[in-house]
């Protein structure tokens, strides 16, 4: 069996590019998420830092200070 060798480097650079679009693709997703979840914990914290009376004013319950960093957070 033989192969064509004519396209071979163009071949070669379709895959290449496909596979670095792939991670490059992966990798920006997971730099997203990292940022995202240190939006989260960073918004978790420092409305943590705040007391009760002071959440108050604000018209935030303790309770829900994860819920507002998720959507913080998005």
């Amino acid at each position: 069996m033989s192969y064509s060798t004519t396209n071979s480097p163009e071949i070669h650079r379709l895959i290449t590019s496909r596979i670095r679009d792939y991670f490059n693709d992966r990798l920006q997703m997971i730099s997203e998420g990292l940022a995202r979840r240190s939006r989260y914990q960073q918004t978790v914290h420092e409305l943590s830092q705040f007391s009760d009376r002071d959440l108050r004013d604000f018209g935030i319950a303790r309770y829900d200070i994860r819920r507002l960093a998720r959507e913080n957070s998005k």
